[in-house]
């Protein structure tokens, strides 16, 4: 859980720009899951592959080239706290990323997961 968040945007190893934490950690979006919906749908042992990306304080925030106002928050009530948005897509991170610029994730479950992009669409 982060105190405050920043979204960074940068390229990884596919050459993408994805955004990440600033600890380097590609961030995803749930696109089959989320999908129409106002709460985050990765709960219980979804959650423990893909972690909610929250906070314990404060509001998010990104680098320049992220728009502030595609930034937010929606309760995540299995963590009791608020989880990150970008374009209202709740943000997770993959128990398989070890390090600044991994994106194991991106492409699993059939196209389900992708990696969060600033250009990604808007949810709902």
């Amino acid at each position: 859980m982060a105190t405050v968040s920043t979204i960074v945007a940068s390229s990884v190893v596919t050459k993408e720009t994805v955004l990440e934490t600033t600890d380097g950690l590609t961030l995803y979006y749930f696109v089959k899951g989320d999908t129409g919906k106002t709460t985050p749908q990765c709960t219980g042992t979804c959650a423990s592959t893909w972690i909610p990306y929250t906070l314990a304080t404060g509001t998010p925030t990104g680098t320049s080239d992220l728009t502030a106002s595609s930034l937010g928050t929606v309760t995540n009530t299995d963590k009791n706290a608020p989880q990150v948005t970008y374009k209202g897509w709740p943000l997770y991170t993959y128990v398989k990323d070890f390090g600044p610029g991994d994106a194991t994730g991106n492409g699993v479950g059939g196209g389900s997961w992708l990696a969060a992009t600033p250009d990604m669409p808007q949810h709902m």
